[in-house]
């Protein structure tokens, strides 16, 4: 009873302490409240609604549970303009339920696209499969795919044949392959048939049969050539140098810009085979139409189609890759919901996207040309280099005559639409406005000169690269910069200007003089005088800046070279640790000023080398097809070089080609590159010496390490350590509405956060698979007793690797009998897929294999050419499908058939790992990478983790979908139930072990056979029913 006193007592303190509530305050919370319920009701009734549209477009009328509740989610994020991390396990249907989800809100916004990403071209083909079979939705077919020349290309036979004749490396392929295709389009004029008929078409205006397939036709059979036969056509254009589709495309395009009517383009189905249904075309598919159907170029066309689709599926490197993002982001004109597919590895690819690396390499091309010029311009001037040197300035003074003709004609532009009171239209690039692209490019064409980008395809990219090249790296402005700047009005002259400067602005300014009455081409004879002086100091000045620079380097030249190897310690640190100062000190730029000087010098000499670089190729380059003609008109053309009114030698144009040689020969890309290097290196400096931001300290490292391969190779490099700098940048550049990332191992989910620096949402669904009775999943840990571990040291000693890979043959063997038998009773043929830690492990173990074949089975292997994996991975798939024979696929780890790849059925019974896919702890990415997640993420087990991801990743190949069954085998000892490995894998795997065999090897067998015989009775069954 005292205690209930007690309570009561102290009950009616509270009361008394708590202040009453006004009757009006009670009231407003009331109301408040109850907006509040309202508002979560509308939501709610949005989200229901979208939901809804959902299910309808679902291809499937009853779809699972988890899938609903993972619609809902997905839903009620994007309602709220939220990210999300969505962790689906294998066989979800998780694609397709986030492409769904995302398609119903945009149907309710329609101001809303979706951009799905992902990492390859074929898993882009594997997305239109799946939106193959959304249904209820008319305009599913308003879809782009944005993918590279090289896979969109309709002369990519003929472009390829030219860039093999030219010896070029597969890595300068895409580059090549860009600079052809923008020369074929550029070609105004050939004679082939082809373009003949391409240009009769487009005069007549005879677009509209091409252009309604886009529009209104539903189906189009691309079975048969609706044109002549393919012999005929390919010797058509055999000679021609322009590009035929790329004209057509234009045409479309300014049909569909004439349109009044916003036009929605869209694809038809098509039918490729006599027997095969109609369906939405995938990117051969689009080749196959474009080429069969005489309807442009499909990689451009894709880019025009993007602009009002509703879907539009890229690779990551769209995104990421912010040079290409560049160049796409003005085709998103509204609110874009952004998908990452298969995203458990974005972080990591947009932190070493951001890497920076300096080589011998670079360095050796960086000194070859900086003492190649050196000896053009040096004094005194070796004999046999004075010819060139004058040759030089030859095709200065005629470029400087260019330019002065193009200004010329900006500033009577300019006049005049200040003498019509249009004074206020003004280009933003700082050029004079045109009617159209067209008339542009002849005006370009008409006084083409180095200073002015007439390469670039568009507006948009001369503007970025304009900007890239002065704003971004080198800023400083010479005299034509200026002139054009004053000629737009974009900066006053001072008095202190240049007197070209100033009689240009007086031109401008003084409206009241007649302009008829003032001497034009006395302001630009100035110009031309001012600039050739302006250009000569800079090459008169050229020996003094190589020396400096030349002395500057002389600590590269210890670290790259190879006697010194033993002198030079090797580090990899990140920028936080309080010993970086020895780093700075050894790459020179301890020295704040010191360091900048050497940087302005080298902004200096890079202006000089890529003007003159520009200069040789603008008046070298011939028309292809006039080549011949030109050479025989200029034969005897000689220019009179005249140097403070004295004539000093005569330049004939058949030299030119000797010129055209050195342009080739001189390699300006490193020094960008070399250049970037030492610009973050110097930011970094700064950085640690004022400790004004130490989290962009710790978030990045730098690095001196020796690669051993043939030999010592140095390489140094400054990595980021955090995916935020790179995603800033993406958001600038898209609006992002929602940023979604899928993947069935996303966890930890704050790593993820914490790199993107950005606020997510998350959903983790729960499997549908059924482990117990359609998974068999074994760890083996040993054979006859001995002991099997792929790890580095087991296989340090020779005898030892040996005896390592002869027992996990052994192994091998008898998990490929008995799946042969099931095969055998079945009457159906299986894949087995082993994943291996790295390519050169692949590789070792492979020459074991192919001595003890069996021939039950084929094998396959994975190449590191994506052409050469195609091949392999569709005759694998063949082998199968068509029950020729039992296969087996060698793959890689975080290789490009453990992602993506929808290996269901018979192509995947059996999953194989060999080994602990550990990161390679040589790459100082992962050294630092460990080090960061230790120290300032708090992640001590970071490094298991992630190779835990792979595993989980690889392992779900074998089951892609509910009803779907596989075999995974972990094979080393390092996945023992004792080790950190195991507790991270995924818990449906785990779950698809019947017992622990620990030292019984005949009992694990039985039980896999058990397993085996268990399915060919359910598929025996099966076909019976």
């Amino acid at each position: 009873m005292e205690l209930e006193f007690a309570k009561q007592d102290d009950e009616k303190d509270e009361k008394l302490k708590s202040p009453k509530k006004s009757k009006h305050k009670i009231v407003y919370e009331q109301e408040k409240e109850q907006d509040n319920n309202q508002q979560m009701d509308a939501e709610k009734d949005i989200q229901q609604n979208i939901l809804e549209i959902c299910l309808q477009i679902f291809p499937y009328p009853e779809p699972y549970s988890i899938q609903i509740e993972s619609m809902k989610s997905i839903i009620k994020s994007l309602c709220e303009k939220k990210n999300l991390l969505f962790q689906s396990p294998t066989g979800t249907g998780k694609t397709l339920v986030t492409i769904c989800s995302a398609l119903a809100y945009a149907i309710i916004n329609p101001n809303v696209q979706v951009f799905v990403l992902t990492r390859t071209n074929e898993q882009i083909n594997g997305f239109i499969k799946e939106i193959r079979k959304i249904r209820n939705y008319a305009d599913i077919s308003r879809y782009s795919i944005l993918a590279g020349r090289g896979s969109f290309c309709l002369n990519i036979d003929k472009i390829k044949s030219q860039i093999q004749m030219l010896g070029t490396r597969k890595s300068k392929y895409n580059k090549n392959l860009s600079k052809i295709c923008n020369l074929m389009k550029q070609k105004l004029n050939c004679n082939c048939g082809k373009c003949k008929t391409s240009i009769i078409a487009a005069s007549n205006d005879d677009i509209d049969e091409p252009f309604s397939i886009f529009q209104r036709y539903k189906q189009v059979d691309i079975n048969q050539r609706s044109s002549q036969n393919k012999q005929d056509q390919d010797q058509q254009e055999k000679n021609c140098y322009m590009c035929p589709h790329y004209r057509i495309y234009q045409q479309i395009k300014e049909k569909k810009e004439k349109e009044t009517i916003k036009m929605n383009l869209h694809f038809p189905q098509v039918r490729s085979a006599s027997d095969q249904a109609y369906t939405l075309p995938d990117i051969e598919d689009m080749k196959k139409l474009f080429q069969q159907k005489n309807l442009g170029c499909p990689f451009y066309f894709n880019k025009l189609a993007t602009q009002n689709a509703k879907l539009v599926f890229s690779t990551y490197n769209y995104v990421i890759k912010q040079n290409i993002l560049a160049s796409i982001q003005n085709l998103f004109k509204g609110k874009v919901i952004v998908i990452f597919d298969e995203a458990h590895n974005v972080s990591e690819q947009a932190e070493q996207e951001q890497i920076i690396k300096m080589s011998n390499k670079y360095f050796e091309q960086f000194n070859n040309t900086l003492e190649k010029v050196q000896k053009i311009f040096q004094k005194p001037q070796r004999n046999e280099m004075l010819q060139v040197g004058q040759d030089i300035r030859a095709l200065i003074q005629l470029d400087i005559k260019q330019e002065s003709l193009f200004l010329k004609e900006q500033l009577l532009k300019r006049a005049d639409k200040q003498k019509q009171n249009k004074s206020d239209i003004q280009d933003k690039n700082g050029e004079a406005d045109y009617d159209n692209d067209e008339d542009e490019e002849k005006f370009l064409q008409k006084y083409k000169h180095a200073k002015y980008n007439s390469y670039a395809v568009n507006t948009e990219q001369k503007l970025y690269k304009r900007k890239f090249n002065q704003n971004i790296l080198f800023s400083s402005k010479d005299l034509y910069d200026l002139a054009l700047s004053t000629i737009n009005q974009s900066s006053q002259v001072s008095d202190d200007s240049p007197q070209c400067l100033q009689q240009i602005q007086n031109y401008i300014k003084d409206s009241n003089i007649n302009k008829s009455q003032i001497d034009v081409e006395s302001i630009f004879k100035l110009y031309q005088e001012q600039r050739i002086k302006e250009v000569y100091y800079f090459l008169d000045n050229f020996q003094n800046l190589f020396l400096t620079i030349k002395e500057k380097c002389g600590f590269l030249e210890k670290i790259f070279d190879q006697n010194n190897k033993s002198q030079i310690q090797q580090f990899c640190k990140l920028f936080s640790d309080k010993e970086i100062v020895k780093q700075f000190e050894q790459l020179k730029v301890n020295d704040v000023d010191s360091a900048q000087k050497f940087l302005g010098n080298l902004e200096k000499v890079f202006k000089i080398i890529l003007y003159i670089k520009k200069v040789i190729k603008i008046n070298t380059e011939e028309d292809i097809e006039q080549k011949d003609q030109q050479n025989k008109d200029i034969q005897g053309e000689n220019i009179i070089v005249k140097e403070n009114n004295n004539e000093i030698y005569e330049l004939n144009i058949n030299y030119k080609n000797n010129i055209k040689k050195l342009g080739e020969q001189i390699e300006i890309s490193y020094f960008s590159k070399i250049w970037h290097f030492f610009y973050k290196l110097l930011k970094m400096r700064k950085l640690h010496g004022s400790q004004e931001d130490p989290l962009y300290l710790s978030n990045h490292y730098i690095s001196l390490l020796r690669i051993e391969e043939q030999q010592f190779i140095p390489i140094l490099q400054i990595g980021c350590l955090s995916a935020s700098y790179l995603f800033k940048k993406i958001y600038k550049k898209i609006d992002i509405s929602s940023l979604i990332l899928t993947s069935g191992t996303l966890e930890p989910f704050e790593l993820i956060q914490k790199s993107l620096g950005l606020e997510f949402q998350t959903y983790t669904s729960p499997h549908i698979i059924h482990s117990q009775s359609n998974l068999f999943t074994q760890f083996i840990s040993s054979c006859d007793g001995q002991d099997i571990c792929f790890s580095m040291n087991a296989l340090k000693k020779e005898k030892n690797k040996n005896k390592i890979f002869q027992n996990s043959q052994i192994v091998l063997n008898k998990i490929m009998s008995k799946l042969n038998r099931y095969s055998q009773q079945v009457k159906e043929k299986c894949g087995i897929v082993i994943f291996f830690k790295s390519y050169q492990m692949l590789q070792q173990y492979k020459y074991m294999i192919n001595m003890t074949k069996n021939a039950d089975f084929k094998f396959f292997e994975e190449k590191r050419d994506a052409n050469d994996f195609k091949i392999q991975y569709s005759s694998y798939k063949q082998s199968i499908q068509q029950n020729k024979s039992n296969c087996i696929f060698l793959a890689v780890n975080r290789g490009k058939l453990s992602e993506g790849i929808d290996l269901k059925d018979n192509l995947c019974r059996a999953v194989i790992l060999f080994g602990v896919p550990y990161a390679n702890l040589s790459d100082p990415y992962i050294i630092c990478k460990k080090t960061h997640a230790q120290l300032y993420l708090g992640e001590s087990q970071w490094y298991q983790k992630d190779a835990v991801k792979v595993v989980n990743q690889s392992a779900g190949r074998c089951i892609r979908y509910k009803d779907d069954w596989g075999c995974i085998f972990f094979l080393d000892s390092q996945y023992s139930l004792e080790t950190n490995i195991n507790q991270h894998i995924s818990k449906w795997i785990l779950e698809g072990q019947r017992k622990i065999y620990k030292d019984s090897e005949d009992e694990w067998i039985e039980a896999y056979d058990n397993f085996l015989d268990m399915k060919a009775l359910e598929k025996t069954d099966q076909d019976q029913s």
